[in-house]
């Protein structure tokens, strides 16, 4: 049966009753955001904050400035994921990489909400029960993810060096990350201990599941080859390997 018009109400009738709506707000429904355009973005893995922050102002979703400012507000309040994320770190690694519809010339808090509930969703309670188990925190979790996502392509190699970041952090050892070097210029694996305070940049869901679900394996040290990565037991392997390929060469 088609809705009746009294009085300038609509009376919807169904099964059980009637649901009366205000004519007014029925057009402020039918008409919410129908002048705005629905933009279509899609966030690259591995892509930093201000390299997002360039995309949606080049698609017109939200000025760069206006983006920047809000990456560095306190969701923690609204995502729990965000509660032992220190605060003077921005949301650098919590800026989910994936396809998103946003309207042209969006707030800034609804922008960084979407992303923020994404990654919410992402993260499930499967994962957090074996984040917890690890006796990490989803914090330093992202950070490794976000070394990974920068120093190997594969799930495969990620896994495997998840392993080792790993076992050099309990050793008390140094990261030795190029990653480190190239994409945080206030930390420099090479000369300090543990992990960077901040994620070098925003990792996709490889490289979230392998800091997660790391590999187990005998390596200790590793670099990077003509698109793969070679692996050694022990620095003087390592140093052998790199000597002989660099002979070759």
């Amino acid at each position: 049966m088609p809705p009746l018009l009294v009085r300038n109400r609509f009376y919807i009738l169904f099964l059980g009753g009637v649901l009366i709506i205000s004519v007014l707000v029925l057009l402020k429904l039918l008409n919410e955001n129908v002048d705005q355009r629905i933009l279509k973005v899609t966030i690259p893995e591995g892509f930093r904050v201000k390299e997002i922050a360039l995309l949606l102002d080049h698609k017109g979703v939200i000025e760069y400035e206006k983006f920047i400012e809000a990456v560095r507000e306190d969701y923690s309040h609204e995502f729990d994921f965000l509660s032992d994320k220190p605060r003077e770190v921005d949301l650098q690694g919590y800026l989910f990489p994936d396809t998103y519809y946003f309207y042209e010339g969006e707030s800034a808090t609804s922008v960084i909400k979407k992303f923020l509930s994404n990654f919410d969703k992402k993260l499930n309670q499967k994962l957090r029960i074996e984040i917890e188990k690890s006796g990490r925190s989803i914090h330093e979790v992202v950070v490794m993810a976000s070394i990974l996502e920068k120093e190997a392509k594969s799930l495969y190699d990620k896994k495997l060096i998840a392993d080792i970041l790993w076992r050099r952090l309990e050793a008390g050892m140094r990261l030795e990350v190029d990653a480190t070097y190239l994409f945080d210029e206030g930390f420099r694996s090479y000369s300090e201990k543990g992990l960077p305070p901040r994620p070098i940049a925003n990792p996709g869901m490889e490289s979230l599941l392998a800091a997660i679900y790391p590999k187990t394996n005998s390596f200790w040290f590793y670099f990077s080859h003509k698109g793969g990565i070679i692996y050694s037991e022990s620095f003087k392997e390592h140093v052998l390997k790199r000597e002989k390929l660099e002979d070759e060469n």
